[in-house]
């Protein structure tokens, strides 16, 4: 009998398998400091340029192209093999949980982008915005969130419709 919960469990557990891999490869020592070292340096002149920063500058329209290409960015990963095509045919109507657990993961795997963008966003809006309290960008950013996860459900929409 074939279980969809137990068949998300093994392709999740083969995913993050290879995904450490790769990421032990990729962050080694070297570039761990070397990206460190940038991130410090970017931000320690991002924050400079800020005290600096003029009172027409357009920072709405640069949130909101920011906030807007990242909610438009939602990729849905399945997990799925390309012989499951032929193999899963006979259990194809089993597959609901085994979707809804990808959706669930898409979702949160993209959560980073979401959490880098407003961290680096935050000092912008503070700055421009002193009058405001961060009540109204907490909004903001759950309202990017309702639209992350609308557009990833079109996106998953879109997918079956092409590829019943």
């Amino acid at each position: 009998m074939f279980d969809s919960h137990a068949f998300f469990k093994n392709r999740f557990a083969a995913h993050v398998k290879e995904t450490s891999r790769y990421l032990r490869y990729i962050f080694n020592g070297h570039i761990a400091v070397a990206l460190l070292f940038f991130i410090s340096a970017l931000a320690f002149y991002y924050q400079k340029w800020l005290l600096e920063i003029p009172e027409n500058f357009p920072a709405a329209i640069i949130i909101g192209t920011v906030f807007g290409m990242i909610a438009s960015y939602s990729p849905v990963r399945t997990l799925l093999k390309e012989p499951d095509l032929v193999f899963l045919i006979a259990a194809e109507h089993k597959m609901g949980p085994y979707f809804r657990n990808t959706l669930l993961y898409s979702f949160i795997i993209q959560l980073y982008l979401v959490l880098l963008a407003a961290a680096a966003l935050g000092p912008l809006y503070s700055t421009i915005y002193d009058r405001r309290s961060g009540q109204v960008y907490m909004i903001t950013i759950a309202v990017l969130l309702l639209f992350k996860a609308g557009n990833l459900i079109a996106n998953w929409w879109m997918l079956k419709v092409r590829e019943p």
